[in-house]
């Protein structure tokens, strides 16, 4: 099958199918204890330089949930650029929750 293919014969209702999929993945990494690698949002504390803040950040997943938590060799502009999204989001909730 060709690229867009999938999406062309299910027409509407194909946006249900990646995070299912992906939640299927990330149930049989805990319950098979798989050890595998996967992009999620989890608590970064100390990670990038952020902390007390989730974002989305390459794991190690298995069954005791996330066992690890990658740290990508970012260039400066490039953690400069997670730093300020990590940070906004804490604002966010600060303002948000009002803590």
């Amino acid at each position: 099958m060709y690229r867009g293919e999938i999406v062309k014969l299910l027409e509407h209702g194909s946006a249900f199918y990646a995070p299912g999929s992906a939640a299927a993945i990330m149930a049989e990494a805990v319950i098979n204890d798989r050890k595998r690698l996967i992009p999620a949002s989890t608590l970064l504390e100390g990670q990038y330089g952020l902390e007390e803040v989730f974002i989305g950040v390459p794991i190690i997943l298995g069954a005791k949930g996330v066992e690890k938590i990658i740290d990508l060799e970012l260039t400066e502009d490039e953690l400069a650029s997670l730093q300020k999204s990590g940070n906004f989001y804490k604002e966010q909730l600060r303002d948000i929750l009002g803590y």
